[in-house]
């Protein structure tokens, strides 16, 4: 059996005490050396979601911000909206939801091993 993983948030793998998105890559290279498959989206197959923290949303901006300050306050927003919306649907189906440890503590690697 191949366990199939989404994965999303954001991750501290290097211990740098900065959590970005990037470094969910890092994630997804773990469970493809375990022999898993990184997958976007829940399904029916899905066998557990790896989140990483929240991503977090700057306080929105005023209307005559310039619209690119406007458009990244949308995506964020959006992100968090989507980390929530894993989170409970996975919750829903009963999937287990893994933080960066368990993950380490299923597959055991850590991101060092897997590189």
């Amino acid at each position: 059996k191949v366990y199939r993983f989404v994965v999303f948030g954001t991750f501290d793998t290097n211990s740098d005490q900065l959590w970005t998105p990037a470094e969910a890559r890092e994630i997804a290279a773990i469970i493809t050396e375990w022999g898993g498959e990184v997958v976007d989206d829940l399904s029916g197959d899905t066998d557990f979601v790896v989140l990483g923290r929240k991503p977090s949303v700057r306080p929105q901006p005023d209307a005559s911000a310039p619209i690119e300050l406007l458009q990244a306050y949308l995506e964020e927003r959006a992100q968090a909206q989507k980390y929530d919306e894993l989170l409970q649907q996975a919750t829903a189906r009963s999937l287990p939801v893994l933080n960066e440890n368990r993950l380490y503590s299923l597959t055991g690697l850590r991101v060092r091993d897997a590189r």
